[in-house]
């Protein structure tokens, strides 16, 4: 019997860089209760301060609905809780949500390289780990959504290494499909969740269809290394680990049409 290949993180790996590479959001997620419960106003107001680079700010609210039943019948109130403050960079492709629950931090596209988008993320944790003071990290993420306009489900098969097909004999038709899947890294700390789904474009689009494919690869351990050399070298494994699912999932095809 056949051993398995040992899965091994090879940090001095080298991937390719793709001018065209399909990615629509690039985003660094860390999930963290503060160590007290935030004043909305107070919060907005040190944030604001401390980005001045980041001058657009949306609130984020979630909508609470309570029913109640009483002698006179049943009742229904609402509120709105604050759930996070969205900030944007001028250009608005640079965008971090302060949350109750902690922070994400995206960039849009035209995504350009991981140590930039590395490191204004870290800088914006430092500013949410001042204010919010979480005492541990539940959940630190990676996550790479790619885009692809298509006109047909054919030409998603020429795009993905593997394609979703009808079981058997029967011979129907694929026109639309999700799939998702999730990894555990053997031996490692992390796992991956893979979304692989075609959806109708928006309207007034060039192309019918868009083929996303969303990689996420994360940690939940129950207390993330504050230690910056710890954390440097995760996000360095949750990205290495991205990029060889990336290399994968794609044909030679694409690969070359992401050069040109």
């Amino acid at each position: 019997m056949k051993r398995k290949p040992k899965f091994k993180i090879d940090l001095d790996e080298l991937f390719e860089k793709l001018p065209k590479a399909p990615i629509v959001e690039a985003v660094i997620h860390w999930r963290a209760q503060p160590s007290q419960k935030l004043n909305p106003t107070m919060f907005l107001n040190q944030l604001k301060e401390r980005l001045p680079d980041y001058p657009v700010v949306q609130p984020q609210h979630e909508l609470e609905i309570n029913h109640q039943m009483g002698p006179s019948g049943a009742t229904l109130s609402q509120s709105h809780a604050w759930q996070a403050f969205q900030f944007a960079s001028v250009d608005q492709m640079n965008v971090a949500q302060f949350g109750r629950n902690g922070l994400v931090v995206s960039r849009l596209a035209p995504y350009e390289h991981w140590e930039p988008f590395r490191e204004e993320a870290l800088r914006l944790w430092q500013v949410y780990s001042e204010l919010a003071a979480p005492p541990e990290v539940q959940r630190l993420g990676v996550r790479y959504i790619n885009l692809l306009p298509i006109d047909s489900i054919s030409e998603a098969g020429k795009l993905l290494a593997t394609v979703p097909t009808f079981p058997g004999t029967f011979g129907l038709p694929v026109d639309q499909f999700t799939h998702q899947t999730k990894f555990e890294v053997p031996n490692k700390e992390y796992a991956m969740n893979l979304i692989q789904t075609i959806q109708p474009a928006p309207p007034n689009a060039e192309h019918r269809l868009s083929l996303i494919v969303d990689i996420d690869v994360f940690t939940t351990l129950a207390k993330v290394s504050n230690d910056e050399s710890e954390r440097n070298r995760m996000l360095a494994e949750m990205r290495w680990i991205k990029n060889k699912s990336f290399f994968g999932l794609f044909t030679k095809s694409a690969i070359d049409q992401f050069r040109e």
